[in-house]
């Protein structure tokens, strides 16, 4: 059908344009809805009071009778008042529902159905006998009990007025279905009069949308391609972690800029647009080199590096760029680099630290082997009488001189990170509350010790010995910070650190942590100290008067633990120094049972194969064994040793140093005597342990160990375990 010819001929034909044909249809569809929205209110209006009305008497009347039958009864606590107030509403909306009354009217329209009106009288009239029996019944309500003639008659008299009221109710129900079913088929029409319109308007936009659609098909290619290219720059511009800048050449003031730029300046894109670039560099004169650099630029180059200040003064460190895009416009990128150069100052701080370690425990490890000489000398002496009586006070003093010693390199293997562990798991609230006493005398009376426990601190597996020695380290430097007095603070709590918190030690984990905070309010410290206190012999007190290993050994106890470590100090401000320490996986403590020796030396006569490089600690380690009862052999290399136990098949025990030359270490020996000779029994010895055991049989060797420098009794108490099957721990 050719519709343009169509609507000629009606526009010929009756003068009617398709858009006043249009129009008028409209009007005709807005008067019917309008005439559906008014009848549907005006029955809503009129049919819901005389509802209600009916709903109303219904109520009223049931509650009358109920009532009532119950003061009848006897019940004292309802009064005959309530039963006449009832009947008195209840014939007040019957009366409403006839319109009668000058209170009535204009509340609710007569009903206009013959039949409901009658209905409705009739209802009037048997409420009113209701009223009449329920006043003839009170006044002989003597002789009006339950199955009385007048308790009959009343509740025949009820039942007739509900059965009144119900069919008020049905023919209200009717003539509401009868009034909808009208206003359904004008429903009906009004659907096919909007679908004719929509076929007819539908028809008559068809063929302009087809030429608007031809016209329109080359301008929406090329305007695809146009957003493709859009949409792929625009996205290399927001989601790049570059910083993207807009400049004008002429004003040198940023025209857009992307969120990476937002982050590294710390501004909204909207502040940028007011800023240029000399507003945001640290440095003005660099700032303005850069400014005129970028404004001359012709071709692409690069600035190096810039700092940018943030509002709060945060330094943000980032390589700069220059691209020239046209005549107006260059573009500016800056890569933050922050990040990359604090990782590259920690990795180089760790590496320093692990150098320090190795070199520190390879000292202490040939300290330790001249320590157990000495030890093991004057635990031999003292088996003579003649100089156990008459030096017996400068074989103490050597003791302990060598105990302190030994101390000293206990203290620098913590630091190396080579000192075996007795790990446990550990409530450190308990152990701080158990050194509430050493605390307090370790301090002076001018320094005020508060401490600020959380309740439900997680537990964490340490060596607790280790944690205390840490604690009393942070304590003594804490105070020696406060020479006039002030306040120390011993907190503890339960952290979830975020992402960038952890960073002084390489490598530690995110996640649930226990966290040590002591906090003195003394001199603090300059950010130069800051970068050094860890580093073992490095001490800011007075010649004489501090070893410098204090810290370093709390690094190595928190490196040890898988934990970190975080310094927070300000000249005149105090510091406050964090440990964090992760959460195990444990939920109680294990209980540790005191061991408990006896006087007497335990003694033997098996056969033991002695192993260490050091030949004067070879030939003390002999004799202590041998005065114990034991057959000893011995060995200064890992392969001489092998011979020997292939050789002598009496030996029971391999008693080997850790750290050998010749390419072999004792786990390495320890696995391949016990792969020969799988029943033979396997004692480690060393105070610097940077190997790790080849041999993963926890119950053959690296469980197994006896640090150096190691005394007589330790040494018999330490054989006699690992001979009878006992780990020592």
């Amino acid at each position: 059908m050719d519709w343009n010819q169509e609507l000629k001929d009606i526009k010929r034909a009756t003068g009617i344009t398709p858009s006043v044909l249009v129009i008028t249809l409209t009007l005709v569809i807005t008067m019917a809805m309008a005439y559906l929205f008014y009848s549907s209110r005006g029955m809503a209006e009129r049919y819901a009071p005389l509802v209600n009305a009916a709903k109303e008497i219904k109520l009223a009347a049931t509650g009358a009778h109920l009532w009532f039958e119950e003061i009848i009864a006897g019940d004292p606590y309802i009064e005959i008042e309530r039963v006449w107030a009832l009947l008195q509403q209840a014939e007040w909306y019957t009366l409403a529902l006839l319109n009668r009354g000058e209170d009535h009217k204009s509340k609710y329209d007569p009903p206009a159905d013959p039949l409901l009106r009658a209905q409705v009288e009739e209802t009037l009239e048997r409420l009113k006998a209701f009223s009449a029996i329920a006043s003839e019944r009170w006044q002989t309500r003597s002789d009006a009990g339950i199955g009385s003639e007048s308790e009959q008659r009343f509740d025949q008299l009820f039942e007739l007025l509900l059965r009144s009221i119900d069919q008020i109710e049905d023919l209200l129900l009717h003539s509401m279905e009868a009034q909808l079913r009208q206003l359904y088929i004008v429903q009906l029409l009004l659907i096919g009069v909007v679908a004719t319109l929509g076929l007819f308007v539908a028809a008559l936009l068809q063929r302009q949308l087809q030429r608007r659609q031809e016209d329109l098909a080359q301008l929406r290619n090329r305007e695809r391609l146009l957003d493709a290219s859009d949409m792929r720059f625009r996205t290399l511009f927001e989601k790049s972690n570059d910083a993207i800048f807009l400049v004008d050449r002429e004003s040198g003031r940023y025209q857009d800029a992307n969120q990476a730029a937002s982050r590294l300046t710390g501004r909204s894109i909207d502040e940028l647009k007011q800023l240029c670039t000399r507003d945001l560099l640290q440095e003005s004169a660099q700032a303005d080199e850069r400014l005129d650099l970028i404004m001359q630029t012709d071709h692409a180059r690069s600035m190096g590096e810039v700092i940018y200040l943030q509002p709060d003064n945060t330094e943000r460190l980032a390589y700069l760029s220059v691209i020239p895009l046209d005549q107006k416009h260059v573009i500016s990128i800056a890569r933050d680099i922050t990040e990359e150069r604090e990782t590259e100052r920690q990795l180089r701080r760790s590496q320093k630290m692990d150098a320090i370690g190795q070199l520190t425990g390879g000292i202490a490890h040939d300290f330790n082997n001249i320590l157990g000489i000495i030890l093991g000398n004057i635990d031999l002496l003292e088996r003579y009488s003649e100089v156990a009586t008459h030096g017996a006070k400068q074989i103490d003093t050597i003791r302990r001189s060598a105990l302190r010693a030994a101390n000293l390199t206990r203290q620098m293997l913590g630091f190396a990170r080579q000192q075996a562990a007795q790990v446990s798991v550990t409530d450190i609230n308990q152990a701080i509350r158990e050194m509430e006493s050493l605390i307090a005398h370790s301090v002076t009376p001018l320094v005020e010790v508060e401490q600020r426990l959380q309740k439900g601190l997680w537990l964490t597996e340490i060596d607790v010995n280790d944690f205390k020695d840490t604690l009393l380290n942070l304590v003594l430097n804490a105070r020696d910070a406060m020479p006039a007095g002030g306040r120390l603070t011993i907190a503890t709590s339960n952290v979830r650190p975020v992402r960038g918190e952890l960073r002084q030690i390489a490598g530690a984990p995110g996640g649930e942590y226990i966290l040590l905070s002591v906090a003195d309010s003394g001199s603090g410290m300059a950010p130069d100290l800051q970068e050094r206190i860890f580093e073992p012999f490095f001490t800011t007190k007075e010649l004489g008067k501090g070893t410098g290993l204090g810290l370093s050994m709390v690094f190595g106890f928190v490196n040890r633990s898988g934990g970190d470590i975080n310094v927070a100090s300000e000249m005149g401000g105090g510091t406050e120094i964090k440990l964090y320490l992760p959460r195990s996986t444990q939920q109680q403590l294990v209980p540790v049972a005191e061991a408990t020796q006896p006087q007497e030396l335990p003694r033997g006569e098996e056969t033991i194969l002695v192993v260490d490089d050091e030949p004067a600690l070879l030939n003390v380690t002999r004799g202590m064994l041998e005065a114990l009862g034991y057959q000893v052999l011995t060995s200064s290399d890992c392969q001489q040793a092998l011979t020997l136990l292939a050789q002598e098949n009496a030996i029971d025990l391999l008693f080997s140093d850790i750290v050998m030359p010749g390419g072999m270490n004792g786990y390495q020996l320890a696995a391949a005597a016990t792969a020969q000779r799988p029943e033979l029994k396997v004692l480690l010895t060393s105070g610097y342990t940077e190997h790790r055991p080849v041999d993963q049989n926890p119950n053959r060797t690296h469980n197994k160990l006896l640090p150096k420098p190691y005394s007589r009794m330790e040494l018999a108490y330490g054989i006699r375990n690992a001979l009878a099957g006992a780990i020592q721990r």
